[in-house]
């Protein structure tokens, strides 16, 4: 049998023998000790919330029904009269928030019992409306501590869901809009996270997981947080103070949003001009509900007011004049408060001409740095408008065309420190920064090849021209050329301009747009032409395509090739070499690197090639093939180009022998054995110059060169000799009439001098020629004495 019957059948045969009110003793405590269990005062409050009606079989709940002397529940001296300060929140509302059991004896459950299933009055004829000030059990909205009050519903007994349900019920005026977003079946039993009244989601007001996370989703966090950030903290952080650390909710607000380097709260880059759609959706205070401090939330870490001090020390205030952080450098902020001007007004702020001295007086440099903080006042974000905005002052009603920025605004840019302010968007932060471009740009401008513009009139950042201008038809930052742009290619705006024959006309009708002709090329994209022509502009007079001087200065360079220290106009043997009889070019030795061969890399392109920090691409040495002109009889033509060597191989001029090395390496100039640098004495000539015949058979025909040839041409000034080196280019070692071995002999050299006649009998068959002369202790004469 139950409690509550036994209560009952007790209470009944009470009735039975002494009828109701008939006491045997006076007062309370008294009466309910003849009719009741031990300790009945203690539990019988759980009782009556488990049951009611079996109370009410003896006892009146009305005050205004007395006289049966049976105790009623508004006898003085019971329930919470007796409890001091019943009145206060912290007491009565305590009671009404525990759990509706039969233990706890408290709830909202048992608030009803006297004041009424709507809580107007009841048998108390007490309203909880009157302390209230709502219509409710409860205090005003919102019923929670992060909107403001001392109090809060999150920290009631669930078991109180029923109660609340009448009032909150889906689709209820009293639910907060949206709440829930489906409601639940019909006949679902009420609920606090079941979608019954207010909440769907179990242990949250929220949404969870992905899609709340995701700026992409309409269900992101970061709108309802914009909506009231101190709702938030009363979960995620700590009401009362600057912490977002977590609290009752173990998500911290933080663990995203560092407070290290930012906020802590939201986002650390946080004024940007809003976009609330998605996707799109930019994170930014400026559409937050509570701008002015309407709800308390912005003043938990910063002052709203201009005297005021940021309660979280490193956050501006909301009349800071400008803020930078770890994400962003400083940007201008309301410094007059939110909703009026944050820049100077008047005509330094739209006339370049008296703006002052820096360009932040300007109004066009700080519209370059976001164009979309502008359109928060001045047009309407989300468009490409520039007009109907919040005030009265659009852009458009003086950039008649663009709306938004000067029609001319192509230029190379200059700055208002300079004197000769000049608008371009080439120094926008959005033409650099590919994500506000798309964002900024893209409002009017297709800004991805191929796309088409949003306005139609505007060009797209592939254009190929614009108002009869090139623009960058590869793309912003692109150049509107090849790259590399090598001889033979031209630009792909359809001028058909060239890169390595280009005029100064050329220049200045297109190149001029993104290079300076000299000079560090500082707000250009391009780099100037000095940057790679290292001497001299290529543009200037007699400096131009073909004469090399722009980057090798020497004058005589085209004839007796650099005359530097150091790359690319090093000199080592070039003067030697190119001052020789016969006639040497620099496509002698660097065959197919010279300006326009080498195919797709174009060598001599390459090594001109700087980058953007300076540094050439190519540090030398100049790469070197030899005309096959010049190959020796046998052997490999090559060359081994190692900073310690650079040396020659298999070159017919050398004799097929390795050279010296070409930076420092000399031939020794010694009258009795240099010959040999370049001639090898052999009895069969693997080289088209080796001295073969007597020179080796006999042996006493070995001697040293200058015993029988004199290569002086001072003291032996024959043909032969002073045009000894005149004829490399050709295989041939004797070339007639001016080139022939036997001018160069002349007998009476060496350790041992010859005698006699010394002359030597020319014969047309070279080699058949006779000597005269007495050496070695024999005579000879020109009679059966040939060489070979």
């Amino acid at each position: 049998m139950s409690l509550v019957s036994s209560i009952c059948l007790t209470l009944l045969s009470a009735a039975n023998f002494v009828g109701c009110g008939s006491g045997k003793a006076g007062g309370a405590s008294q009466y309910y000790s003849n009719y009741h269990p031990a300790g009945w005062m203690t539990v019988h409050s759980g009782k009556a919330v488990a049951g009611v009606n079996a109370c009410t079989q003896c006892h009146e709940l009305s005050v205004i029904k007395v006289g049966s002397g049976i105790p009623t529940c508004m006898t003085t001296g019971c329930h919470h009269q007796t409890v001091p300060g019943w009145a206060n929140s912290d007491v009565h509302g305590t009671r009404a928030k525990v759990a509706s059991d039969p233990v706890s004896g408290g709830s909202l459950v048992s608030c009803k019992i006297c004041h009424g299933n709507d809580f107007a009055g009841g048998a108390s004829a007490k309203t909880c409306f009157t302390c209230h000030g709502v219509s409710a059990p409860h205090p005003p909205k919102p019923w929670r501590t992060s909107g403001g009050t001392l109090w809060s519903h999150t920290s009631t007994d669930t078991g109180n869901a029923a109660v609340c349900a009448t009032c909150h019920f889906p689709g209820s005026a009293n639910n907060p809009a949206g709440h829930p977003a489906t409601p639940a079946p019909a006949g679902t039993q009420p609920g606090c996270y079941n979608a019954t009244m207010c909440h769907a989601d179990v242990g949250a007001p929220h949404a969870l997981g992905a899609i709340w996370k995701d700026p992409t989703s309409a269900a992101y966090h970061g709108i309802e947080a914009k909506k009231d950030l101190k709702y938030c903290q009363s979960c995620h952080g700590t009401p009362g103070t600057t912490k977002f650390d977590g609290g009752s909710a173990s998500t911290a607000c933080s663990s995203c949003h560092s407070k290290t380097t930012g906020a802590g709260a939201h986002p650390t880059t946080w004024y940007p001009a809003s976009v609330g759609t998605f996707p799109g959706y930019v994170p930014s205070h400026r559409n937050a509900t509570d701008p002015l401090n309407a709800n308390g939330s912005c003043v938990i870490c910063h002052a709203v007011t201009k005297a005021g001090t940021s309660a979280l020390t490193a956050a501006p205030s909301c009349y800071s004049a400008s803020f930078g952080n770890s994400e962003h450098a400083a940007v201008s902020c309301h410094a007059n408060g939110p909703g009026l001007a944050p820049h100077p007004i008047g005509a330094t702020w739209t006339d370049p001409k008296t703006a002052g001295a820096t360009d932040a007086t300007f109004h066009g440099v700080v519209a370059k740095a976001d164009l979309l903080y502008c359109q928060t006042c001045h047009g309407v974000p989300g468009t490409n408008k520039f007009d109907s905005g919040t005030t009265t002052t659009t852009c458009s009603s003086c950039h008649l065309q663009a709306k938004a920025h000067p029609d001319s605004w192509y230029k190379s840019p200059s700055s208002i420190a300079s004197g000769t302010y000049t608008a371009s968007h080439r120094n926008a932060a959005a033409a650099v920064n590919t994500a506000q471009r798309a964002a900024v740009c893209g409002l009017c401008h297709g800004v991805t090849a191929g796309a088409a513009s949003p306005v139609v009139a505007a060009p797209g950042c592939f254009s190929g021209s614009f108002n009869a201008n090139s623009c960058h038809v590869n793309g912003p930052g692109a150049a509107a050329h090849p790259a590399p742009f090598l001889s033979g290619m031209t630009t792909t705006s359809g001028t058909g301009n060239t890169h390595q024959t280009a005029t100064l006309a050329m220049f200045n009708g297109e190149c001029i747009n993104c290079h300076d002709e000299t000079g560090p090329g500082a707000g250009k994209v391009g780099p100037s032409c000095t940057k790679c022509h290292v001497s001299a502009s290529p543009l200037a007079a007699g400096k131009g395509a073909g004469t090399c001087l722009s980057c090798h200065p020497d004058p005589n360079f085209k004839t007796l090739g650099p005359a530097g220290t150091t790359f690319p106009n090093i000199a080592g043997a070039h003067a030697k070499h190119m001052g020789l009889p016969t006639t040497l070019t620099c496509a002698t030795c660097h065959t197919g690197s010279q300006p326009g061969e080498g195919g797709a890399n174009q060598p001599h392109y390459n090594g001109a090639n700087r980058g953007p920090n300076g540094t050439p691409t190519g540090t030398g040495p100049a790469p070197v093939t030899i005309s096959a002109t010049f190959k020796a009889q046998t052997g490999t033509l090559g060359t081994t180009p190692s900073l310690t060597a650079f040396t020659c191989n298999a070159v017919s001029c050398h004799g097929g022998q390795t050279t010296p090395g070409w930076q420092t390496g000399k031939l020794a100039f010694n009258a009795t054995t240099y010959c040999l640098s370049c001639h090898k004495i052999a009895s069969t000539a693997t080289q088209y110059n080796d001295a073969t015949g007597r020179h080796n058979n006999p042996n006493d025909h070995n001697q040293t060169c200058n015993y029988c040839h004199d290569m002086n041409s001072a003291t032996n000034n024959k043909p032969g000799v002073v045009n000894h080196f005149k004829y490399l280019n050709t295989t041939a070692v004797r070339v007639a009439p001016d080139q022939l071995s036997s001018d160069t002999i002349k007998f009476g050299g060496g350790s041992q001098p010859a005698t006699g006649a010394l002359t030597y009998t020319v014969n047309p068959t070279i080699g058949r020629g006779g000597c005269a002369l007495s050496c070695h202790g024999t005579s000879h004469t020109t009679n059966n004495n040939t060489w070979n």
